[in-house]
């Protein structure tokens, strides 16, 4: 009997015009103030979702060079190399490079030599690549970056677009990236062949076709004067100048979206434009 008592008293107390009063408080300033923060910041993602822009991005891989100045020194005969000048050598039209068995390997070009491939006393076949030579006759010629991108991203890379060049000799978050912009992009894939004798690399080339044969991008780089001759993003780059052969990686911008299409990914960018 007294259980029901006490339980009639709290609803009573309950349904009293003072207990609903209180009740009613269900929230204060500082709650309407969160709220309304909650709110402002929901409004300010939609509107970043709907007006801003995300840029879209292809990546690549590739190497420093000058216009016609490389030249690759193939193996003349198959046997074991004898290799007698040193990477960074200046060698002259006609000096002998190497010796493989009976036969020497002479340099076609005056210049310096970029690369050796081969070490001392490995074994070569003909016609493998053993050493880039940069002339000495063009360096006045500009760098350009020539760049692979996987086969599925080439039809999207037209002359005209940015491209973001990371060379392996300057650190990225020091210095930022050289600004370039896309010359040209090959109509072919590029073979195995052709990568290795631009660049004077078997493995990169294995590495970058493998997945299938690259598009081949040619970049021009942005003048600027600084000491490395060229445009950087964020500061005016190294105190040194850059060498032919310098391998870097790419980010080449083809575009941009809104964010809210990509999150609706089959939604097209002119549904909001």
């Amino acid at each position: 009997m007294e259980g029901k008592l006490f339980r009639k008293v709290a609803l009573d107390r309950l349904s009293s015009p003072e207990q609903l009063d209180e009740m009613m408080k269900i929230t204060n300033p500082k709650g309407w103030l969160a709220l309304g923060a909650l709110g402002a910041l929901i409004a300010a993602i939609l509107a970043w979702g709907i007006f801003g822009n995300v840029p879209l991005l292809v990546v690549g891989e590739g190497i420093l060079t000058r216009s016609g100045a490389l030249t690759l020194v193939q193996a003349t005969g198959s046997g074991t190399i004898n290799i007698l000048i040193d990477e960074g050598a200046l060698v002259q039209k006609g000096q002998t490079l190497a010796v493989i068995g009976e036969d020497k390997v002479i340099s076609p070009i005056s210049g310096r030599v970029l690369q050796i491939i081969p070490t001392q006393g490995d074994t070569v076949s003909a016609n493998s690549p053993l050493m880039n030579l940069e002339s000495t006759d063009d360096t006045s010629n500009p760098l350009q970056a020539v760049i692979y991108v996987a086969p599925t991203e080439g039809s999207r890379i037209e002359p005209g677009m940015t491209v973001q060049i990371s060379p392996i000799t300057v650190r990225r978050e020091e210095y930022g990236y050289m600004i370039g912009v896309v010359k040209s992009v090959s109509e072919a894939p590029a073979s195995t062949s052709r990568i290795a004798r631009m660049v004077g690399d078997e493995e990169f080339a294995r590495s970058v076709s493998a997945n299938g044969s690259p598009t081949e991008v040619q970049v021009e780089l942005l003048s600027d004067e600084t000491v490395s001759g060229y445009k950087w993003s964020s500061s005016k780059g190294p105190d040194f100048k850059l060498q032919s052969g310098t391998f870097a990686s790419a980010t080449i911008v083809i575009g941009d979206r809104r964010p809210i299409s990509l999150v609706f990914g089959l939604i097209p960018l002119s549904v909001w434009e």
